[in-house]
């Protein structure tokens, strides 16, 4: 999963030309949604392949699911659930392996860390 940084509000937004929507903005929000927390994330991935129940992983836009077998990003939002009121079934979500999920999280760390070096030599010039 490749993804490239844009600039929102002067923060760093992942955005993933590869992926489709819904999963594109699902990885994209997992990855604002801990900005800041990735260690956290980490411990709880590695605490949910290790078969710990995981239940409170969420922030602003996503809930995360770390299972023993695949990680589960679903949207806390789905605008299809209060849209209709017939509505069933599971919300919107994506899956990860867990070695992706770590891989992404690691690859997101390194584009903020560019990311705010660049800022900072911008703004020294």
């Amino acid at each position: 999963m490749k993804f490239h940084i844009e600039s929102v509000v002067g923060f760093p937004n992942a955005h993933f030309d590869d992926e489709v929507p819904p999963r594109s903005w699902l990885l994209s929000s997992f990855l604002s949604d801990m900005r800041g927390q990735e260690d956290l994330y980490l411990d709880f991935l590695a605490r949910g392949e290790a078969g710990e129940r995981i239940t409170n992983l969420y922030n602003n836009w996503v809930h995360v699911y770390p299972f023993p077998d695949v990680v589960v990003i679903e949207d806390i939002y789905d605008d299809s659930l209060f849209n209709n009121e017939d509505c069933e079934g599971p919300r919107r979500c994506t899956f990860l392996t867990h070695a992706e999920a770590r891989q992404l999280i690691q690859e997101w760390v390194e584009a903020q860390e560019h990311f705010f070096a660049e800022q900072r030599r911008l703004a020294a010039n």
